[in-house]
């Protein structure tokens, strides 16, 4: 009976410990996210005996992993002894938040000629570091309206490493985007001599809602052939 309390095991049961990993978290930097504090949040080793613990939670990238570890009991003969005990891990959370960085484009207007209404591909910002060996792979900026009203500048941004993997979701991206204004000059579109005025507003009319592109209108020239005054 001695031999067996010694082990851990009262009266044919194995004593019962709980260990428990903790938790950490931080903003992704490229390196690796590790904690190595543990405890023994129930349960007791008998006399004599150590414990010993192995930690191999790890997390990088932008995410949520388990702080993995593992524990040896060992007595005076260096000999591991957890058999004797039911053990039982809870492991803590590895949490990688992405990093933040801004991004804001250029606001442009002008007055309806119907064609698009770009910025350049260069009128953006960024403020905020990407990561060392990260870069950015493409930034494509709104393909533009012709259209007349207010709209979004937006952008699909890209962040690649150096291997040119697509790493865009280890980053939160803050958008500040621009406006593209197309306004018609006093409010109407005049058209070219010889051309009818109704045949311009309904190309108009098609041009600035695309549903009505299945309604019979007049034939008429490219609408880079018309004028606005």
């Amino acid at each position: 009976l001695l031999a067996l309390i010694a082990g851990g095991v009262v009266g044919g049961a194995q004593t019962k410990l709980v260990f428990e990993s903790e938790s950490a978290e931080k903003v992704y930097d490229g390196t690796p996210l590790t904690c190595g504090k543990w405890k023994l949040t129930s349960g007791a080793l008998k006399k004599g005996y150590e414990i010993k613990a192995t930690v191999t939670g790890t997390q990088t990238d932008a995410g949520t992993g388990e702080n993995f570890f593992s524990v040896s009991l060992v007595d005076k003969s260096v000999e591991d002894k957890k058999d004797n005990y039911e053990i039982e891990y809870r492991f803590g959370k590895l949490t990688v938040s992405p990093c933040p960085i801004s991004v804001s484009t250029d606001s442009a207007d002008k007055i309806y000629d119907g064609t698009p209404l770009v910025t350049p591909p260069g009128d953006w910002n960024m403020e905020g570091d990407l990561i060392y060996g990260h870069s950015v792979g493409t930034m494509t900026l709104a393909q533009g309206t012709r259209n007349v009203g207010d709209y979004v500048n937006g952008f699909e941004l890209v962040i690649v490493d150096e291997d040119g993997k697509d790493v865009t979701y280890m980053y939160k991206i803050v958008r500040d985007c621009g406006t593209l204004s197309i306004e018609v000059l006093n409010g109407r579109i005049q058209p070219l001599a010889a051309v009818p005025e109704s045949v311009v507003r309904a190309r108009f009319l098609v041009e600035a809602f695309p549903q009505l592109r299945h309604e019979r209108i007049p034939a008429a020239p490219q609408v880079g052939d018309l004028r606005l005054e």
